[in-house]
C-alpha cells in the first residue's frame, strides 16, 4: 500500500507535469519536447530500468545469504555510469540530425537524464531488494514534488522553449535520490570480477528493456514516418493521447516494485510452487487493469484529452481506444519479463524482445491509416513478446532445480 500511494502521487504528478508542458508549449513545440522524452524514457530508461531489477535481485539474495549488499551497490553504480557514457555517445548522431539548432541543449539534458536515471534505478533496486518500501515510495514522492515545483517555476518566469522543461527531469531524479539516501548505504570496495559479472548480466537485460521502453515511448513517434503528408498538429494530439493510454502502466509500477524481491526469494528457497502462484496472482489483476483502461478511454477518451492538454488537442475516439488497447497488451510483458529474469533467463528474454521488434516493422507497413498502423504495431509486438516470455518462464519452471541454475554471484 505504501508503494502504491507513492507511485500514485508520482503518476498524478507526471500527468500534471505533462499537462502544464502541453499547455505551455502547444502541439508543435511539444513534439520537440517529446523528442527529449523519447530519448530519456525510451533509450535512457530502457537502459537503466533493468538496473532496478538486477540490483534488487542481487540485493534480495545477499540479504538472505551472505549480506554483502554494499559491494552490489558499488558494482551497480559503476556499471550504470559506464552505460550512461556509452548511451550519450550513441545518441549524439541522432541528436545532431534531429534537433535542428538546439543540438547542444538537447544532448546536454538527455545525457544528464541518462546519468540521473542510472543512479536513481540502482538506488531503487537497493531499496526494493532490502524491502525498504517506505523509502522506495518516498523517492517517487520526492521526484514528483520537485518536478511540480520546478515546472511551476518555469511557467512563472515564462520559459517558452522545450529544453527548460526537459531539464526538470534530471534535477528531480537526483534530488529524490539525495533525500532518500542513508549514510549506512555508502559505496564499498568491490571486485573487478563482480563489476564484470554485473555488466555481463545487464547486457541482455538492456537489449530487452531498450526495445520495451522504445516501444512504449518512441512507438507513437513513429506516426511521423507513416504519414504521407506530415501533420504536426495531429502528431502532437496523438502523442498527447499516448500519455493517457499509458496511465495503466504507471498504476502497474506499484506491483513491479514488490514482484522481483518475492520472485527472488522463491528462487533462493527453490520453491517453484510459490514462484508460479506469485506470477498468476499478478497476471489476473494485470489483465483487469488493462481492460479498465480500454473501457475508460472508450467512454471518456476525448474529454480526458481535452482536460489534460487543452481544446487544441483533438483525436478521434477510435484512435484513442486502439492505442490504449495496444498498451493494455504491453502490460502482460511487465509481469512476464521480471519472471524470466528471476529465473536467470536473461539471454532468452532478450532474444524474445528482438523477435518482437521485428514484428513491429511488419505490422507498421499495413495498408491502413497512420494512427491505426502504429497502434496495431505496438499491440503485435506486445502479444508476440508475451507469448515468447510465457514459454520461457514455463520452461524454466518445468525443468526443475531452478535455484541452482539461477544462482548468481553477489
Amino acid at each position: 500500500m505504501t508503494v502504491a500511494m507513492g507511485l500514485g502521487f508520482f503518476g498524478l504528478s507526471t500527468y500534471v507535469f505533462t499537462a502544464v508542458v502541453l499547455r505551455a508549449l502547444g502541439p508543435e513545440r511539444f513534439a520537440d519536447f517529446n523528442l527529449f522524452w523519447g530519448l530519456a524514457y525510451g533509450v535512457g530508461l530502457g537502459a537503466m530500468l533493468p538496473f532496478e531489477q538486477e540490483v534488487s535481485r542481487r540485493t534480495a539474495t545477499a540479504v538472505h545469504t551472505d549480506g554483502r549488499v554494499g559491494r552490489t551497490l558499488t558494482a551497480g553504480v559503476t556499471v550504470a555510469l559506464a552505460f550512461s557514457v556509452v548511451l550519450a555517445a550513441l545518441v549524439l548522431p541522432f541528436v545532431l540530425h534531429a534537433s535542428g539548432g538546439a543540438n547542444s541543449l538537447l544532448w546536454l539534458v538527455t545525457t544528464s537524464s541518462f546519468v540521473a536515471l542510472g543512479i536513481a534505478y540502482v538506488s531503487r533496486g537497493l531499496l526494493s531488494g532490502r524491502s525498504s518500501f517506505g523509502r522506495y515510495s518516498a523517492q517517487f514522492v520526492a521526484e514528483g514534488a520537485v518536478r511540480l515545483a520546478l515546472v511551476g517555476l518555469c511557467v512563472a518566469i515564462g520559459v517558452a522553449n522545450p529544453w527548460g522543461y526537459a531539464a526538470v527531469v534530471p534535477v528531480a531524479l537526483l534530488v529524490a535520490v539525495a533525500v532518500t539516501w542513508r549514510r549506512d548505504e555508502r559505496l564499498m570496495s568491490t571486485s573487478p570480477s563482480l563489476v564484470r559479472d554485473v555488466a555481463l548480466s545487464m547486457a541482455p537485460l538492456v537489449v530487452a528493456s531498450l526495445i520495451s521502453l522504445t516501444l512504449v515511448n518512441l512507438g507513437p513517434v513513429a506516426i511521423r514516418y507513416v504519414q504521407d503528408v506530415p501533420d504536426p498538429t495531429h502528431d502532437g494530439s496523438y502523442l498527447a493521447a499516448a500519455f493517457i493510454a499509458r496511465l495503466p502502466i504507471f498504476a502497474f509500477a506499484a506491483v513491479q516494485a514488490v514482484l522481483m524481491p518475492r520472485l527472488a526469494r522463491a528462487v533462493v528457497r527453490n520453491d517453484a510452487a510459490d514462484f508460479r502462484a506469485t506470477v498468476l496472482r499478478v497476471l489476473v489483476p494485470t489483465l483487469a487493469l488493462g481492460l479498465i483502461g480500454v473501457v475508460g478511454v472508450a467512454v471518456a477518451g476525448p474529454w480526458l484529452l481535452a482536460l489534460l492538454a487543452g481544446p487544441q488537442y483533438d483525436l478521434p475516439r477510435l484512435d484513442m481506444v486502439l492505442l490504449t488497447a495496444a498498451y493494455a497488451c504491453y502490460l502482460l510483458t511487465l509481469v512476464l519479463q521480471p519472471s524470466a529474469v528471476a529465473l536467470g533467463k536473461h539471454r532468452a528474454s532478450a532474444v524474445v524482445w528482438v523477435v518482437g521488434a521485428l514484428t513491429f516493422a511488419v505490422a507498421w507497413l499495413l495498408p491502413t491509416d497512420a494512427s491505426t498502423a502504429v497502434s496495431i504495431a505496438i499491440a503485435t509486438v506486445s502479444l508476440t513478446v508475451s507469448a515468447g516470455l510465457g514459454w520461457v518462464v514455463r520452461r524454466g519452471l518445468s525443468s526443475g532445480g531452478f535455484a541452482q541454475r539461477t544462482a548468481y554471484r553477489t
